[in-house]
């Protein structure tokens, strides 16, 4: 296939540099996603037929519960998470002449390569999680497996949960939601060592949730229950605090997303 055309164009580089980093990584992928299906569903498999005094129905109703409550799929879209933001630490701050940093290609165009192959480890992680769904409900005893066992269904009843929120908190969980992706990728460009990524990215946690906590706490100490007027009181409050919440974590987005570009770039420039 030639090539040469897709140089000329931002896209076009986007997408070869897309292209290059999944293949250039997808064996080990590969390999992590046997590792997690290990971990995730032939270890818990096992360890409940043996507790259960090797009862086929019972471990698989067990695992079939994991599936039905999201947890296995929280669980393999974490592992990915964490492989993904190894994979960008190591990706930046690899020493070579071919490395990364000193391709001939733009800070945004790199940062969009990076973005786009996380979406693809993730998709594969999607697929390979819906393959295994749909295997164990073709194995699975029929007391077990009723029509409602399906992937997607946990995914019906997260839409329906967030389509009940209101735009506000709708807003307050996206502000959440986008802290909790750019803030790690930013720990990662900063630190060399994976390790010390996660240590800040654990300490950053300590300090938004403690703070988050304490002003919660704050707000309900202050609010009596005698009567409804104070609930009207705090139920204003806690919007209050919801808002402000918002407003600071868009700013911080902001101020993150601007590092994740000037890290990059300093990093580039060496």
């Amino acid at each position: 296939m030639n090539t040469s055309s897709l140089h000329t164009s931002s896209l076009g580089r986007i997408f070869l540099l897309t292209k290059a980093s999944l293949t250039g990584s997808l064996r080990s992928f590969l390999i992590f996603q046997l590792v997690m299906a290990i971990v995730f569903i032939a270890a818990p498999l096992l360890i409940n037929l043996i507790a259960s005094g090797f009862s086929l129905e019972y471990a698989y109703r067990e695992l079939a519960e994991s599936f039905l409550d999201g947890t296995l799929l929280l669980s393999y879209g974490l592992a990915t998470w964490i492989y993904c933001l190894i994979w960008i630490c190591q990706l930046v701050h690899t020493s070579n002449p071919s490395a990364f940093t000193q391709i001939p290609a733009s800070v945004g165009e790199k940062i969009a390569t990076m973005a786009l192959a996380t979406l693809g480890y993730l998709f594969i992680t999607l697929m390979s999680i819906t393959i295994i769904a749909l295997i164990f409900s073709w194995i699975a005893p029929d007391a077990v497996v009723k029509d409602e066992f399906f992937l997607w269904e946990v995914g019906r009843e997260l839409r329906g949960e967030i389509g009940h929120l209101s735009t506000a908190n709708q807003i307050a969980l996206l502000s959440s939601t986008i802290f909790a992706i750019v803030m790690p990728v930013l720990c990662m460009l900063y630190f060399r060592r994976p390790l010390f990524g996660f240590c800040a990215i654990g300490l950053i946690v300590i300090l938004v949730v403690g703070i988050s906590t304490s002003q919660t706490v704050r707000v309900f100490s202050n609010a009596s229950y005698d009567d409804y007027s104070n609930m009207e009181q705090l139920q204003r409050e806690l919007e209050f605090v919801r808002n402000i919440y918002s407003g600071i974590m868009l700013v911080v987005n902001a101020a993150i997303t601007y590092g994740i570009y000037y890290r990059l770039k300093t990093i580039q420039l060496k």
